[in-house]
């Protein structure tokens, strides 16, 4: 079957690896569609903590959705059936995978094409941060990154009734959607964007400060744009090198927390939320590629060009 290998960083390519040998209750399910996650793009980019290249075919891709090809009703699960998967080796970039039922999670009944439905994948952790956050109605709210996940944010940060939504990216076109989907302000990042934060607020800056970039300079600048006493949350995965400005904290008395596992629960609300058009998805997929065409969606979704915002990579007819 094929798969992809990251052989080195940004250097991908397709492979031939042999078919998943399915042990005692696990699931068989060939993939249909991947999505392109931003925490699959650290890994691309060699970033550590990341496994040794060459790495295992299939890696790194997390976010897929799949049809059961053999279950031996494991989970519940039926052959046939549409679901999410979520490989547990983030190894989603091939045909087959065999997994295990806690990593799948069933679409039917949500009334979702197969696209919206891979877009829970997404959502999902979204959802769950927002859970850890609590209710943020009549709060000031910045956020760090307008990728598709900062973007979701910005969209439940509207939708629970934040007063004052400020988000910042360097990439224009993700500025405008982050309007439309209820920023309040945007900013470029640059070394005045504290002073404008100041400016905004009346020099008390925000209530809650939530980072979905994962880099060390944003998450240097995120308790430098909370209030005293503030929230800051650590959506983005960090690498190895990152640090906190403990003192930041002590001198502000600040509340720090992170997230990342979404539970079932959270990927139920999340395919609820879009079935119910409560949050709109269809349009964050601005990039569509046949599987053999990967290491080009990864090349476009690492520069951040050609105003992509979500590559997903479909598995043709002929691939299967």
């Amino acid at each position: 079957m094929k798969a992809v290998q990251l052989l080195a960083p940004r250097r991908m390519d397709i492979v031939n690896v042999p078919e998943p040998t399915r042990a005692r209750g696990q699931i068989l399910v060939r993939m249909e569609h991947v999505s392109v996650c931003g925490s699959d793009l650290h890994r691309y980019r060699g970033r550590p903590p990341c496994d040794p290249f060459p790495m295992a075919p299939g890696k790194p891709a997390h976010e897929c959705l799949g049809r059961v090809v053999r279950s031996d009703g494991a989970g519940g699960f039926r052959e046939g059936e549409i679901v999410l998967v979520r490989p547990p080796l983030a190894d989603g970039l091939k045909e087959l995978v065999a997994v295990g039922p806690t990593d799948l999670h069933p679409t039917e009944g949500f009334r979702l094409s197969p696209e919206e439905a891979l877009m829970g994948q997404l959502l999902a952790p979204v959802v769950h941060c927002c859970k850890r956050l609590g209710p943020v109605r009549g709060k000031s709210v910045f956020i760090i990154g307008q990728g598709p996940a900062g973007l979701m944010l910005t969209n439940m940060m509207k939708l629970g009734g934040a007063k004052l939504i400020v988000t910042s990216d360097p990439v224009a076109d993700r500025l405008r959607e982050s309007l439309r989907r209820g920023a309040s302000h945007v900013m470029e990042p640059s070394p005045g964007i504290l002073a404008q934060a100041a400016e905004l607020t009346g020099s008390r800056m925000f209530d809650i400060v939530i980072e979905a970039v994962g880099e060390d300079e944003t998450i240097s600048l995120a308790p430098r744009l909370a209030k005293d006493r503030g929230l800051v949350m650590f959506f983005g995965l960090p690498g190895l090198t990152a640090q906190l400005a403990l003192r930041e904290f002590f001198s502000k008395q600040l509340r720090i927390t992170t997230t990342e596992f979404p539970d079932r629960s959270d990927f139920n609300r999340a395919l609820a939320m879009i079935s119910n058009r409560e949050i709109e998805v269809a349009s964050m997929i601005t990039h569509r590629f046949p599987f053999h065409r990967a290491p080009e969606a990864f090349r476009l979704a690492d520069e951040r060009s050609d105003g992509i915002l979500r590559a997903v990579l479909t598995f043709e007819p002929s691939e299967k």
